[in-house]
């Protein structure tokens, strides 16, 4: 088996015994959540993809040694995820 060390333990066992995780399984998440989100987004639904969101899942202790990520969606007129407001001191 070859050992990439990518993940910085210098191969699979040391990743392992150290509690790391895979690069890969980080790179597979990436391009799967990237499709999803751009597959929303050929539908004209407003999608980001937010690591607090995962951060925020992952605190509450419903699976263990999973890797998330959080992706809002919203089909109204206006983007929930940018505000032209005008602010006021």
């Amino acid at each position: 088996m070859h050992h990439c060390g990518y993940c910085g333990f210098g191969n699979c066992s040391n990743c392992k015994n150290a509690g790391g995780n895979c690069t890969f399984a980080y790179i597979d998440l990436g391009i799967a959540v990237s499709s999803a989100a751009m597959a929303a987004a050929m539908d004209t639904v407003d999608t980001r993809i937010m690591f607090s969101v995962g951060k925020a899942a992952a605190e509450t202790g419903y699976a263990e040694n999973v890797l998330w990520l959080g992706i809002p969606i919203s089909i109204s007129g206006k983007s929930i995820f940018f505000d032209r407001g005008i602010f006021h001191d």
